[in-house]
C-alpha cells in the first residue's frame, strides 16, 4: 500500500487555483490491483487540478503503452492508449460515490487518494477487441503461423453439415 501512497492528493494542503501533478506509472502499479489485466504498462498521466472553495475538479490525461496480448494470434504486443477523464471531487457531510464522475467527501478529509480512479481510467481506456495494428500496405502484422492455424480450423461452407442440426430445423 506505500506504493500507492504517492498517488494521495493533499486536499487541505492545496492552494485556490490551479496545480498540476506528473504520475509515471509501470509495471509495479498495476501489481497492487488483485486480478489486474494489465502487467507491463510505461504510462504518463498527467493531473491538472482545479481546486475551488468546496469542490476539487479533476483532469486526468493518461497516455502510453501497455503489453497485452492480441485476440486474434494471441502474440504480445505493445498498444497505445490514450484518456481524458474529469472527476469532481466535493466536500460534504457525508460521503458518497453515488455518480460515476463526482464523489463526495466529508469536510474532515485532508488527504484523497486517486489510485484507484487511475487504474480504472486506464482500464476504461483499453478497446475490447486488443489486435495487432497493420503496416503501411495495410497487411495485419498479425503472427502469420498463427491466422493460418485459424483458418484450417474456421467453418467451411463445403463441410459437410450434422444431421442432427437438420432434425432440429424440422421441428420448427
Amino acid at each position: 500500500m506505500s506504493f500507492l501512497k504517492q498517488f494521495t492528493l493533499p486536499v487541505k494542503g492545496l492552494s485556490l487555483g490551479r496545480s498540476s501533478f506528473k504520475y509515471e506509472i509501470g509495471n509495479e502499479f498495476f501489481e497492487h490491483f488483485e486480478n489486474s489485466e494489465i502487467e507491463k504498462a510505461n504510462i504518463q498521466l498527467i493531473l491538472e487540478i482545479e481546486k475551488q472553495s468546496r469542490m476539487l475538479v479533476l483532469d486526468f490525461k493518461i497516455h502510453g503503452k501497455i503489453q497485452t496480448q492480441c485476440d486474434r494470434c494471441l502474440d504480445e504486443f505493445d498498444l497505445e492508449i490514450e484518456n481524458h477523464q474529469k472527476l469532481y471531487v466535493k466536500t460534504g457531510n457525508e460521503e458518497s460515490d453515488e455518480n460515476d464522475d463526482m464523489i463526495i467527501i466529508t469536510e474532515n478529509e485532508h488527504e484523497f487518494n486517486i489510485a484507484q480512479f487511475v487504474y480504472e481510467f486506464v482500464n476504461l481506456s483499453l478497446p475490447i477487441k486488443k489486435v495487432h495494428g497493420n503496416n503501411k500496405e495495410g497487411k495485419s502484422l498479425c503472427n502469420n503461423e498463427m491466422l493460418n492455424k485459424l483458418k484450417n480450423y474456421s467453418v467451411n461452407d463445403d463441410k459437410k453439415i450434422d444431421p442432427r442440426w437438420d432434425k432440429l430445423k424440422d421441428l420448427m
